[in-house]
């Protein structure tokens, strides 16, 4: 299985602990349930809606730099090395 590694921004860095983590997956979706595995409830209430349970819809996710469409592209196949970014969103004024 693949191992990538998952960068983690603003509330979600602070919430996980860290900056980035590895994780062996071979589809977004599996490296996303093995990074809520590892982080638990630290992480899953800032990720997924408490009704759904599924990815807030709010958050970017890049994959090699490049922004997919989540959950269209959650299958997506990983390969070992990429990088995800999990971006929340970012208000200003």
């Amino acid at each position: 299985m693949p191992k990538v590694k998952v960068r983690l921004y603003t509330i979600l860095r602070e919430a996980a602990g860290t900056r980035e983590v590895e994780v062996e997956a071979s589809t977004v979706s599996e490296a996303l349930t093995r990074l809520l595995e590892r982080f638990g409830s630290r992480l899953k209430g800032k990720l997924l809606d408490e009704e759904t349970g599924r990815l807030r819809p709010f958050y970017n996710i890049l994959v090699n730099g490049r922004r997919i469409s989540y959950p269209r592209e959650a299958q997506l196949a990983l390969k070992q090395g990429d990088i995800l970014d999990i971006f929340p969103p970012v208000g200003g004024g």
